[in-house]
């Protein structure tokens, strides 16, 4: 995993996926909901709900369980490339969290380039599936 990223050096969506992991180890949980715009979705395979999770208000609980669950987990994350033509806008990750067994996941960014709170851009949605 990179090495702590201060929130205004961001400049490209792989340094916020990194740092999205960086902050989920380190259990910042405030720091990690800056990450998301104000209106970011998570759609994820936890719940039934086929809507997602909208909202900071919706997305901080989800965050906490996701950090409680890695707790202990060591993770190697492979950021794949882009399609063609989606520029900064998109990245998909492949994370492999371990200890002794294995469990790997699908993490789809969706990106936005609002610049609030000197970010360059934040989460706009999160699509995670099991591999």
């Amino acid at each position: 995993m990179r090495a702590k990223t201060n929130e205004t050096s961001i400049k490209s969506s792989e340094d916020l996926v990194y740092e999205y992991f960086r902050l989920l180890h380190s259990k910042d949980v405030s720091t990690l909901l800056q990450l998301f715009d104000d209106n970011a979705a998570i759609y994820e395979p936890f719940s039934k709900s086929k809507e997602g999770l909208s909202g900071h208000g919706a997305i901080e609980p989800f965050l906490r369980v996701a950090i409680m669950a890695i707790q202990g987990l060591a993770s190697d994350i492979e950021i794949l490339t882009p399609k063609q033509g989606v520029g900064d806008q998109e990245r998909t990750a492949i994370v492999t969290f371990h200890r002794g067994d294995k469990v790997r996941f699908l993490f789809n960014f969706e990106f936005t380039n609002n610049i609030k709170n000197n970010l360059r851009r934040r989460i706009k949605s999160l699509h995670i599936s099991f591999l």
